[in-house]
């Protein structure tokens, strides 16, 4: 698989993508069918799905451990299982693994 990439993602990812587009909408920074299709996009990448039922034991430990929320926190535990790398643009969550790549700082789009 060399030149390939398989996202693993907790199943929350998608109700956090669906908050942050509806930030976006309020915000007055892009419409609501933008953030539709925007979500439509992000519904169709092929990501390897966990589901937050098999997480949030170990997740709720490491928040506790780490000072994070349950939600971050089962990123974390995803990426400590799976050896993946975490991609985030959250400071405090990047710091808190081995294995990371940090995004820059993004606004939406104006």
């Amino acid at each position: 698989m060399a030149g390939r990439v398989r996202a693993v993602v907790p199943d929350l990812v998608f109700g956090e993508v669906g908050n942050t587009l509806l930030g976006y909408v309020r915000g007055g920074r892009i419409a609501l069918g933008d953030a539709q299709t925007a979500l439509g996009l992000v519904l169709e990448v092929p990501l390897h799905v966990v589901s937050l039922k098999t997480l949030a034991e170990d997740a709720l430990r490491r928040a506790h451990e780490l000072g994070l929320s349950v939600y971050d926190a089962a990123y974390v535990v995803l990426t400590e299982a799976t050896g993946a790398t975490l991609v985030t643009a959250d400071r405090r969550l990047a710091a808190t693994v081995q294995r990371v790549a940090l995004l820059p700082d993004a606004a939406p789009p104006a």
